[in-house]
């Protein structure tokens, strides 16, 4: 994975337009960082793919798209790495002086450039379930087995909302099974009183004709 990746990274350049960061595409691991940050990013994901393997969490890169699949307890997640940024303001160009004298633009242009500061994420297939950033006191590769704790934290709470929707369906099914015993014997019932209905009626009407043969 790690080795994929850094071939991937070297042959990166930063778009000027997507602050200044590397964005390898292809089947590798999910590392969005300035290229000074690249050696640093590949060793704390080395480092984090030999702790998922040692724990059996089957890492693994996705079939599309960049990332760093792993199971952890049955529950899937997606890893990645990338850089903080922070605003810079920056000279107006010809064009937005223009835009600003006109009224067309108010707020201030700036970049968002690097700050050096590397962030490991946590995602499921719908959103970002955990961030974990550097501080200025705690590196982040001081801090991977927190986020390894973190990880298992997040497939455990999956874990127990998962059964949890098992149990509700389960119930749900029982009920949805007895409503249907119940409409079921109501519906036999109620063939029974049909059918006694249609028995008094034939017997009324035998009756009527007797009574009127005799009176004839």
């Amino acid at each position: 994975f790690v080795a994929k990746t850094k071939v991937l990274l070297q042959a990166q350049k930063p778009q000027h337009y997507d602050r200044q960061l590397l964005f390898p595409r292809g089947e590798c691991l999910c590392v969005n960082v300035s290229k000074p940050q690249g050696p640093r990013a590949l060793r704390i994901m080395d480092a984090l793919v030999r702790a998922f393997e040692k724990r059996g969490y089957a890492p693994s890169i996705p079939k599309t798209g960049a990332g760093l699949l792993v199971k952890v307890l049955g529950e899937s997640f997606n890893i990645s790495l990338d850089e903080k940024t922070t605003q810079v303001k920056r000279e107006m160009t010809e064009f937005e002086r223009r835009s600003h004298a006109e009224g067309w633009r108010k707020s201030e242009p700036y970049d968002l450039l690097p700050c050096g500061v590397l962030r490991l994420r946590i995602r499921d297939e719908y959103y970002v379930r955990y961030e974990l950033a550097e501080t200025q006191t705690h590196v982040l590769e001081d801090r991977l087995n927190h986020f390894v704790t973190k990880l298992l934290e997040n497939a455990l709470e999956d874990t127990r909302r998962r059964e949890e929707r098992e149990k509700e369906r389960v119930a749900q099914a029982e009920v949805e099974r007895l409503r249907r015993e119940e409409a079921a014997r109501a519906a036999e019932e109620q063939k029974k009183v049909d059918q006694w209905d249609q028995w008094m009626a034939a017997w009324k009407r035998t009756q009527d004709v007797r009574a009127f043969a005799a009176a004839i």
